[in-house]
């Protein structure tokens, strides 16, 4: 008797509509579902993963150093320095140019202390060259100079802004040692100095892949130096004086792992 009457409350129960639960609440669920889903994701190796995306942090397990290589230029006063090849062609009837912009490579290997805080050393060469001829010297001239930059570096990332890309502030001290050429008819003087500077840059930064990125910078460098041993072939014999101060771009690629 009591097995028919279980029978009968069984029956009955898979026979019961049950209601379903109102819109606003399973579409609450069902966030709750997917967010849940999304912070505890396993990878394929089995490590948990947080999600990307706008905002989310995207230092990964493991990709705590980065490698970085950028083309650079800059645009220095060179004041002093362009008064000479001036008092060259109007005195020995020379076609010398002024210098102008100056072009560099760069590479650092940083650490990364957050997904917005990294720091590591660096290192950034930049040259220039100019040539002519001097009339009434009956000879073909050159002038070059170049700038070793060893440094520390500090850059700050905000989230991401839009999906992969964000801003990149830099900020970077270093010495600095500078060679200076002059060279007439095999002829040369040249000389070398150091001193400390520093430059600051800021832009945006795009990732190309979970550990590859692009940056486009713009900036400020801050770098005189004065003296080299050896001074101007004009009145008064003034030391040589490069001005490497002025702004700069920087645009380059990012390796983590």
């Amino acid at each position: 008797m009591a097995a028919q009457v279980v029978e009968e409350i069984i029956k009955k129960a898979r026979g019961t509509r049950w209601p379903s639960p109102p819109l606003s609440q399973a579409e609450e669920l069902r966030k709750r579902g997917e967010k849940e889903v999304a912070r505890f994701s396993i990878a394929s190796d089995g490590v948990p993963v947080r999600p990307s995306g706008p905002g989310s942090e995207r230092l990964r397990n493991g990709q705590y150093f980065s490698m970085t290589t950028y083309y650079v230029g800059t645009s220095p006063s060179m004041n002093r320095l362009n008064n000479y090849p001036g008092y060259l062609n109007a005195t020995w009837n020379g076609n010398l140019s002024e210098f102008g912009w100056e072009h560099g490579l760069g590479a650092s290997i940083g650490y990364r202390l957050s997904s917005t805080l990294e720091t590591g050393l660096i290192f950034e060469r930049i040259s220039a060259r100019i040539s002519g001829t001097l009339d009434l010297s009956g000879g073909n001239y050159v002038s070059s100079h170049s700038l070793n930059m060893f440094g520390l570096y500090l850059t700050a990332r905000t989230p991401e802004l839009l999906t992969a890309v964000r801003l990149a502030a830099l900020a970077r001290i270093f010495y600095c040692l500078g060679n200076y050429k002059e060279a007439e008819n095999g002829f040369v003087t040249s000389g070398n100095k150091g001193a400390i500077g520093w430059s600051i840059a800021a832009g945006p930064e795009i990732d190309l892949a979970c550990n590859l990125s692009m940056s486009l910078l713009g900036g400020y460098l801050q770098v005189t130096l004065e003296g080299f041993g050896v001074s101007f072939f004009m009145p008064g014999d003034p030391p040589v004086y490069l001005e490497f101060s002025g702004f700069t771009i920087q645009a380059g690629f990012s390796f983590r792992f």
